[in-house]
């Protein structure tokens, strides 16, 4: 008999959080666990830049982007349902086909494509992850049928059309080629200001406030001003020097072979990666004492869901989900490594995964455990309680409240007005 035990966590707001669980236990043998359902959470495939390098002055903004073809992903895309959730209408996903995109405030770029958009080469990457899930989860483990099946499946995307078409190419590699277009797969998707699955200021002043402060921090490394020379001697005009969209355009540029800007290297190019990396860390692993604040308030909802989700699975094991898939951006990816604390400071490429795999043992009906895959590479496995207590501390007991600034503080901090609605993704 299994002894039990409460998991406590006192989180930020003061509110104690208490559950229900078994007791810390010695990992079986590997052979005896069985995967009983896997929560996903994969980063869109390879697209256009969110906005180009430089000015419309600048050599750079005349590349051309013909790397978007609608008749290619007819091949590569599942066909789906878009659903609201929780009762609500869904938006309407596909708005970033007209001549204004959702996702950037830039209305062009030259060629065949708009900013941001998914492009057959990130197409492809989406299907080839679903083909990945489906010899690990329909031939290796049998969680899930070949068919599509919506009572083993729930797929989940952010409003962003490139999340959309990326959870369609998912789905194509996943199940037969027949399947979907026997039983059409439902796709949920909250409205922007419902959406848990990426950081949203829009919603939470506390939020803003906290990324506010850690982008004050962004020139503060020691590389900062040699990069800033490096340009200024090699290029023929000024760039805005935001490492951030700089190295979103060359990598976008490095995946899909489109040659570097004259002038740049890959010595240039690699410092402006890493400034970059070590600004999203000052987002949400520097270590400061809002850290685990951060990483609550950016995707804490979301990992509550995903323990909801194990925990209907744990309790109703016949008629809980085997799988949630959630198609979603890097900055979804890396709140919830560092919220497991299994990040490795490196920034997810386009169409990585992590995978929360809920285990039973065999030879121990009711002993659950817990393993987390990063790309192919397990990144940890630990009994459920053990789980619950790695991320007890970024689960908001009130979002709302917790959002909230006085008054006074909002004055004493000048918090900027928030342009971007739709909350932080790339």
């Amino acid at each position: 008999m299994k002894r039990r035990l409460g998991v406590i966590c006192i989180l930020a707001s003061g509110t104690v959080y208490q559950d229900r669980v078994t007791c810390l236990e010695a990992l079986p043998p590997r052979e005896q666990l069985k995967v009983v359902q896997a929560n996903v959470v994969f980063r869109h495939g390879a697209r256009t830049p969110l906005q180009p390098m430089g000015s419309p002055h600048h050599h750079d903004f005349h590349v051309r982007w013909d790397e978007c073809h609608e008749h290619k992903y007819h091949e590569l895309f599942a066909p789906v349902k878009i659903c609201g959730v929780d009762g609500h209408p869904p938006p309407n996903v596909w708005k970033s086909r007209s001549s204004r995109s959702i996702d950037t405030d830039v209305t062009s770029i030259v060629g065949n494509c708009k900013p941001g958009q998914l492009t057959v080469l990130g197409a492809l990457q989406t299907y080839e992850l679903g083909y990945t899930l489906r010899k690990e989860y329909v031939e290796k483990h049998a969680l899930i049928s070949a068919r599509y099946d919506p009572q083993q499946v729930r797929v989940r995307s952010t409003f962003m059309t490139r999340a959309v078409q990326s959870a369609q190419g998912v789905l194509r590699g996943l199940f037969d080629d027949d399947s979907t277009g026997q039983c059409v797969a439902e796709v949920f998707v909250h409205q922007p200001e419902h959406e848990t699955l990426i950081p949203h200021e829009k919603t939470c002043d506390k939020l803003r406030l906290l990324f506010k402060r850690a982008k004050q921090r962004f020139n503060q490394h020691p590389d900062e001003e040699e990069v800033r020379k490096m340009m200024a001697n090699r290029m023929e005009h000024d760039l805005d020097v935001r490492h951030i969209k700089l190295r979103d355009s060359l990598v976008a540029r490095m995946t899909h072979g489109i040659p570097l800007p004259e002038g740049w290297d890959h010595e240039l190019s690699n410092k402006v990666a890493r400034l970059a990396e070590w600004q999203l860390e000052e987002l949400f692993v520097a270590e400061t004492e809002n850290q685990r604040e951060t990483v609550r308030l950016a995707i804490g909802r979301q990992i509550r869901e995903f323990l909801e989700n194990m925990r209907e699975k744990i309790t109703a094991m016949s008629d809980a989900k085997s799988m949630y898939l959630y198609s979603a951006h890097d900055t979804t990816l890396v709140p919830i490594l560092v919220a497991l604390r299994v990040f490795d400071g490196k920034w997810p490429p386009f169409a990585a995964y992590v995978a929360i795999e809920l285990l039973e043992n065999q030879q121990n009906r009711g002993s659950f455990f817990v393993r987390v895959v990063y790309n192919g590479e397990e990144q940890l496995l630990e009994d459920f309680a053990s789980f619950e207590r790695r991320v007890c501390d970024v689960i908001p007991a009130d979002f709302q409240k917790e959002c909230t600034l006085d008054e006074a503080l909002k004055m004493t901090e000048q918090l900027p007005a928030d342009k971007a609605s739709t909350g932080t993704s790339f």
